[in-house]
C-alpha cells in the first residue's frame, strides 16, 4: 500500500539531506520512492532535490505527479502506473 510522508521543519533542519537518506535506503531495499516537491521550489533547479552538504536526487513536481496518477489510479485499484512502472 502507498503511503503519503510530508517532512516539515525550520530552515537548516536536515529535511532535504533525511529525505534523500530515506530514498536511498528504500531503493536499496527493492523499493520505490517519489520524491515530490513544489513548484515555486526553485532552489536546486526544476526537478531536482538536492541537500547543502551535496546529495541529490531527481524529483517531481507535486501537481503534474498527482495529475498523473489519477488518470490511471482509480476508487478500487490497488496499484498504479507511473512512468512506465507499475506500483502497489
Amino acid at each position: 500500500m502507498a503511503k503519503f510522508y510530508f517532512r516539515y521543519g525550520a530552515m537548516g533542519s536536515s529535511k532535504s539531506a533525511n529525505i534523500l537518506m530515506v530514498r536511498y535506503n528504500y531503493e536499496e531495499r527493492g523499493q520505490y520512492a517519489v520524491l515530490l516537491k513544489p513548484r515555486t521550489d526553485n532552489r536546486d533547479g526544476e526537478h531536482k532535490i538536492q541537500s547543502r552538504i551535496g546529495l541529490s536526487a531527481p524529483a517531481e513536481y507535486v501537481e503534474d505527479f498527482f495529475k498523473e496518477i489519477s488518470k490511471t489510479w482509480g476508487e478500487n485499484s490497488t496499484e498504479y502506473l507511473y512512468q512506465g512502472k507499475n506500483r502497489s
